[in-house]
């Protein structure tokens, strides 16, 4: 859960700052704007699949896994393709 809360408070910040930096004292053409929302929203976008990730572990449920089509299978461990 605090990572959760951790997600959100940088989510919010960088909003922010984005919303700081294009204030209306500040001359921008639109494609500007376009273009940083675009990177703050990847990197958001980023930071969220990373924190997902991390609390769902690797995937690892011991000797007997499921696999995708609901089979049982035994885990041999990760390797290279």
């Amino acid at each position: 859960m605090e990572e959760i809360l951790t997600l959100l408070d940088n989510t919010v910040n960088q909003i922010k700052q984005l919303f700081e930096t294009f204030s209306p004292e500040h001359e921008s053409t639109f494609d500007e704007i376009e273009t940083k929302v675009r990177q703050i929203m990847l990197e958001i976008e980023r930071q969220t699949t990373e924190t997902i990730i991390k609390n769902r572990g690797t995937g690892y449920s011991g000797k007997i896994i499921q696999t995708p089509s609901g089979e049982k299978a035994r885990y041999l461990g990760e390797r290279q393709r």
